[in-house]
């Protein structure tokens, strides 16, 4: 059995703020670093896992940094697990792509739309494959243990709708708090989601 633990990166002053960072490589706030400690405590108490995966982007790997060093384990970046390349829309609020890309925003807001292009970014397939393609390279590597994942909410829905794809038409009602951690198990019988979002140890942080 492969055990998949997704983990969410901590806050950012964007997320504070409500703009999308995408590719921009934004850093952690303090109580993200202090949501980073206490996910990595988690899991090093809960679990025991052989490695780290994590986006390249600087917030993930804030994240995953403490992981690994509680853990004891190997820290992997990897591309393919990036945030969705937002392009023009990158630092943004909903409100101010509303007003800038007319159009387009309507377009966004059909999330059943797989060849949505973000202006000057990735297109929605695109990201899809991307995402895809890094699961399938960490599950095929480790066809037993315990994996850690950390992502961005935007990639963890897409893992999850790699790993679930009985629920991809919903792939955007995946709810994944900063720092939270998802649980998938993966046998011979197929993945099962046994943990969403669940914050339990950023009690007492936040």
């Amino acid at each position: 059995m492969t055990v998949l633990l997704l983990v969410r990166h901590g806050v950012t002053k964007a997320n504070e703020i409500g703009t999308w960072q995408g590719w921009d490589d934004t850093v952690l706030t303090p109580l993200g670093h202090q949501q980073a400690l206490a996910v990595a405590r988690r899991i090093a108490g809960e679990f025991s896992p052989q490695v780290v995966y994590t986006s390249s982007l600087l917030r993930a790997r804030q994240t995953a940094e403490p992981i690994a060093q509680v853990a004891g384990c190997r820290l992997i970046p990897h591309d393919g697990l990036r945030e969705i390349n937002f392009g023009e829309v990158s630092g943004l609020t909903v409100g101010q792509f509303r007003e800038k890309f007319v159009g387009i925003f309507e377009a966004w807001a059909d999330k059943h739309n797989v060849d949505f292009v973000w202006p000057g970014g990735e297109s929605r397939r695109a990201f899809f494959t991307r995402v895809w393609r890094a699961m399938d390279e960490i599950v095929k590597a480790h066809p037993s243990g315990e994996v850690v994942i950390v992502g961005h909410g935007g990639s963890l829905r897409a893992a999850l709708s790699y790993l679930l794809p009985r629920e991809f038409t919903n792939w955007w009602t995946y709810e994944l708090h900063n720092a939270s951690l998802s649980v998938v198990e993966i046998t011979k019988a197929g993945p099962a989601l046994k943990l969403l979002n669940d914050c339990a140890h950023l009690d007492g942080v936040e």
